[in-house]
């Protein structure tokens, strides 16, 4: 069963059993050069996760990982296969894990970013995520250490304005 479809050519399931090893396999296709899936393997286990994996036609070609507690949640690992970028499909992700927030009553979505990945802050400011912390040495790339970035946005104020919602009251 399908939970989204954006539309003909791109839909989203969630996160299950039967399509864990489809964001398994397109996690090792992106990051072939780390091995982390044991790890993405053990916490797709725990039921405080949740997730959206993105099809077009049988093809896996994008996932979203998050861990709630209460009523927040904080996205993971957000993965577009790389034919696919450029092409509004993290967009398209994003904006429908929001309407999965709203389902779930989840109040809070926090991430974060390493800072040299213009491409992703730039979407995560357009969704209406507000920077509010900076993590030192936050991501080890090729040898040298990457400072983060930490969002939020405030679910309820997605139901009102999907693309403005401010993260107050931290």
């Amino acid at each position: 069963m399908h939970l989204f479809m954006s539309d003909n050519e791109i839909y989203f399931e969630e996160l299950t059993q039967k399509n864990k090893s489809d964001i398994l396999r397109l996690y090792n296709e992106i990051y072939s050069k780390q091995n982390h899936s044991s790890l993405i393997a053990h916490l797709i286990d725990k039921p405080s996760f949740f997730g959206l994996c993105g099809y077009q036609g049988n093809q896996a070609i994008c996932f979203l990982l998050a861990n709630a507690v209460l009523d927040e949640i904080d996205i993971i690992e957000l993965a577009v296969k790389e034919n696919f970028r450029r092409r509004g499909v993290a967009f398209k992700l994003l904006s429908y894990f929001q309407l999965f927030c709203i389902e779930r009553k989840m109040q809070k979505v926090f991430l974060e970013v390493a800072q040299n990945n213009a491409a992703a802050i730039s979407l995560y400011e357009k969704l209406g995520f507000d920077r509010i912390g900076l993590r030192k040495n936050y991501y080890s790339q090729n040898g040298f250490y990457i400072d983060g970035y930490s969002y939020c946005k405030n679910v309820n104020a997605i139901k009102n304005n999907p693309v403005n919602s401010t993260c107050t009251g931290l």
